[in-house]
């Protein structure tokens, strides 16, 4: 098994407002590392969800922590499940 150096993970995002989000700001890191900001632009309807794959990330092999939320709106969650946030690393899962 070859060990990636970098990964994009992926969040899915879903709208609890009463509009159509638009816009989002993603927030991320991973471990202890620099918060990161992502802009999602697209057209979620209430109650709609969207998978959106972040910039790659430098990553080493062993388990880390991946930390995502939004910030503008407030009213999307940013969530990870582990079908879409699983990268095996020699054999060795990394759970987002």
């Amino acid at each position: 098994c070859v060990t990636p150096d970098s990964i994009a993970p992926i969040v899915k995002l879903k709208n609890f407002g009463s509009d159509t989000l638009t816009s989002a700001v993603i927030n991320y890191k991973l471990d202890n590392g620099t918060l990161n900001f992502f802009s999602w632009s697209g057209s979620l309807a209430q109650k709609s969800s969207a998978n959106v794959v972040l910039p790659m990330i430098q990553i080493s092999q062993g388990s880390h922590v991946f930390l995502a939320y939004s910030t503008n709106p407030l009213d999307c969650l940013i969530c990870a499940s582990p079908s879409l946030a699983t990268y095996p690393l020699h054999g060795l899962p990394i759970r987002y």
